[in-house]
């Protein structure tokens, strides 16, 4: 079964709330990787980490999707951007 994007992210946040931390920020993690702009998973991921005092993950979290989405936008301003839903 193919889900929309919001769809799949629901889900997955959904699922990471009865898990321990651990699992939860994989499940998360898996949300974030299907839809980047999900800021509400980032601020679910950064407060787990910050539980688990996971500090410098939460720096590498966020510089790693300040990557993805300038990369994503140069892409958009060049055209070159396939839009596509799953």
């Amino acid at each position: 079964m193919r889900f929309h994007k919001t769809k799949k992210v629901h889900i997955l946040s959904e699922l990471s709330k009865n898990l321990s931390a651990e699992d939860a920020i994989e499940i998360l993690l898996l949300a974030v990787n299907n839809n980047p702009t999900s800021v509400h998973i980032y601020d679910k991921l950064i407060k787990l980490l910050g539980k688990l005092k996971r500090y410098t993950s939460i720096h590498l979290l966020l510089d790693d999707a300040t990557k993805k989405l300038s990369a994503e936008l140069r892409l958009l301003k060049r055209g070159n951007y396939d839009i596509t839903v799953s």
